[in-house]
């Protein structure tokens, strides 16, 4: 094992206070360190099983061996990029969490304090956890310039994005109703864009949401 680099001590620092944050929110809403059923299909969590595992492995080949398929020379400018974007993906993952309070799960599941939470971060999205966890992985893969960290990583957030969202969605529809449905209508799921045209025709409305 070679003398590791600033780029490996920032990766390991990210990754390891992300660990921190994730195990210290699992506990304080009770929910299992290692996932439940909930209503997800099965061949999703298999799914995301499989690209966690090779995720694993990549990171253990970055860190042990420093070499292997998709491994490049990244530029420095480039590994700076993504330990300030991780820093900045830590911080507002702590806030979401913050936002979402006894309503945090990892499985689809309704739970915690009655109620559609839409304030805070989810005043500008409705899946900023999504969008947090997509660019700290990207930040993860500038940082290490492992392509298959980046393969494997964003993989599994995008696993949930593309193909668990619909049932989530469908889940919270069922649940809140016309709360949900008006609440779809003045924000987008990933990005703040919607809430921000909306903020701008309906100001008046946007101080009350």
């Amino acid at each position: 094992m070679n003398v590791l680099t600033w780029h490996h001590i920032g990766f390991i620092g990210i990754f390891s206070l992300l660990g921190i944050l994730r195990t210290a929110y699992k506990l304080r809403n009770k929910v299992p360190l290692l996932g439940a059923k909930g209503q997800e299909p099965v061949f999703l969590r298999i799914l995301r099983m499989g690209l966690g595992l090779g995720m694993v492995w990549i990171m253990v080949e970055y860190f042990y061996f420093r070499q292997g398929f998709g491994l490049v020379e990244m530029p420095a400018f480039l590994r700076v990029t993504g330990i300030l974007v991780g820093v900045l993906c830590l911080i507002l993952l702590n806030q979401v969490h913050r936002d979402l309070g006894t309503h945090f799960s990892t499985t689809l599941e309704i739970k915690g304090d009655p109620g559609l939470v839409t304030t805070g971060t989810y005043r500008w999205m409705r899946h900023p956890m999504y969008t947090v966890y997509f660019l700290l992985m990207i930040s993860g893969t500038l940082i290490s310039g492992h392509g298959m960290f980046g393969f494997f990583s964003v993989g599994i957030i995008l696993s949930l994005m593309i193909l668990r969202l619909g049932y989530e969605e469908t889940m919270l529809s069922q649940t809140y109703g016309k709360e949900w449905h008006d609440y779809c209508g003045r924000t987008g799921r990933f990005t703040p864009f919607r809430a921000l045209l909306w903020n701008g025709q309906n100001p008046e409305k946007f101080e009350e949401s």
